[in-house]
């Protein structure tokens, strides 16, 4: 599925309500993006939608793009996944 912030934005409000509703102090982690770029844009979204308060974290992955400047929000931000997509894949890490 394809999605961007602000359809994530949506859902955010929905999840939030029915954590509340669930008596759950849960914090909200979003959206995981393929890439820095992509995240730097959803949050953007995010944010414009108003859904940024009830998110307690933006995060987002390095493969499409790697995070070369701040994702720009008050909120924690963390980089959740990496893969080197540029060299040969290597298993020295597993042995």
């Amino acid at each position: 599925m394809l999605s961007d912030g602000t359809q994530a934005s949506s859902f955010i409000t929905v999840l939030h309500a029915t954590l509340q509703s669930a008596g759950l102090s849960t914090g909200i982690a979003c959206c995981d993006a393929e890439g820095w770029n992509d995240q730097v844009t959803y949050t953007a979204q995010i944010i414009a939608a108003g859904a940024d308060q009830y998110v307690s974290r933006i995060t987002s992955h390095w493969y499409t793009s790697q995070g070369t400047s701040p994702i720009s929000t008050t909120l924690r931000v963390w980089e959740t996944e990496y893969a080197d997509l540029n060299d040969a894949f290597s298993t020295v890490w597993y042995s």
